[in-house]
């Protein structure tokens, strides 16, 4: 709730000066929290991104295991 409809329903009155540093305050608050949204959904992305790399170096270690046990066997059949 806007607070300048706050103070005119109590019938307080609020200096404009005060009334401006309250926007300013609220749209800050605003922007931060925006931003934090953006901050950990970064976050996140970069740890999903993290988990999928970490897949696809075991899928290659074991790609290369298996090539390796296949010259192993070569080798001892030869």
């Amino acid at each position: 709730m806007h607070c300048d409809s706050v103070a005119k329903t109590r019938n307080i009155a609020v200096p404009a000066d005060l009334e401006a540093q309250l926007m300013a305050l609220l749209s800050k608050a605003q922007i931060i929290q925006k931003h934090s949204r953006v901050w950990i959904t970064a976050g996140k992305t970069r740890v999903d991104t993290a988990l999928q790399l970490n897949q696809d170096y075991r899928n290659i270690i074991e790609g290369l295991q298996v090539i390796r046990s296949q010259f192993s066997m070569k080798l001892f059949e030869g």
